[in-house]
């Protein structure tokens, strides 16, 4: 039996929604590993659909959970036909979902087939017909899905005091990603939205000083543009959105008396507690995005041991 190899690279995306949902990375091979950037892409593709339709985020944490594909070739075999030969590949093709530093936590596989007029074509069709809609697929994210619960159940203390940690030493954006990873149905969430929603504070306080200096500097050299995308950066609930509020009518002024394009950017503003709550979650989100986007990649090496 032969096995493709997968030295995996990291794909992610953070998926927008309402509340907070599981999150898992998505591993998939590159290009150096027997498939092309076409086939990775794919692969990619169908199992970012297996999570997002399943409720689960795709993000990559670097010592999160991450769902990877194995591919192990059953048969690889050319059949005469007619003025082509045919390339056709069967392979047992499992999915699993692992923490970087502990066991698999769920699997599922199935066995698949591709054929083409190439090996390479023979292998984009089995992954074509990875069609993870099926049932027992769901059935496996459902299983992810408990597992991964158990877990938080478990380590939510931990994961606090990893949080308050990062905050002590004025790094928020890290205090915040890190309670970011507990879905919202996690029995002990109140008190993680509670802790959360105070780092975003003390966040937006430590970004305000930043904010108010770079915007000056931009509004000396008259680039009304940059100062004006720096105070949408402002939160309504900051110490500073006064001042934020007083400078962008001052810019949208400026820029009326020069007769520029049309103004597209808005402050953003809170209309009532809900939409605050909403509206904060959302901003921790983009906030986890951004923090877990410059983390170390995840290479397949560190998760097979």
């Amino acid at each position: 039996m032969k096995k493709l190899a997968l030295f995996l690279s990291v794909f992610f995306i953070i998926v927008s929604a309402r509340g907070q949902e599981f999150s898992i990375g998505v591993l998939v091979p590159g290009e150096e590993q027997g498939l092309s950037i076409a086939q990775s892409n794919m692969l990619q593709t169908r199992l970012e659909r297996l999570c997002t339709s399943n409720g689960i985020a795709v993000i990559n944490v670097p010592d999160g959970f991450f769902l990877y594909p194995t591919i192990s070739i059953v048969s690889d075999e050319v059949a005469e036909g007619g003025m082509r030969n045919i390339n056709i590949v069967k392979a047992e093709v499992t999915l699993s979902v692992r923490r970087i530093d502990g066991d698999v936590v769920s699997t599922v596989g199935r066995s698949l087939s591709g054929s083409g007029y190439s090996r390479s074509q023979a292998i984009t069709s089995l992954i074509q017909s990875l069609n993870v809609m099926e049932s027992i697929y769901s059935r496996f994210i459902s299983d992810t899905k408990s597992a991964m619960m158990n877990y938080y159940q478990s380590q939510c203390k931990q994961i606090m005091i990893q949080a308050d940690q990062y905050a002590a030493i004025g790094d928020y954006r890290a205090a915040i990603a890190k309670l970011f990873r507990i879905p919202s149905n996690a029995p002990c969430f109140a008190s993680v939205s509670e802790q959360m929603s105070k780092y975003y504070s003390l966040f937006q306080s430590q970004l305000c000083k930043t904010v108010k200096m770079n915007v000056e500097s931009a509004l000396s050299t008259h680039d009304y543009e940059v100062a004006a995308h720096l105070l949408t950066e402002i939160d309504p609930s900051s110490e500073c959105y006064d001042y934020a509020l007083k400078q962008f009518k001052h810019i949208e002024k400026e820029v009326a008396k020069l007769e520029k394009r049309d103004w597209d950017f808005k402050m953003r503003q809170y209309n009532d507690a809900v939409v605050t709550e909403r509206q904060v979650i959302d901003a921790c989100r983009d906030i986890a995005k951004a923090y877990y986007s410059t983390s170390n990649t995840v290479h397949y090496t560190q998760v097979i041991k």
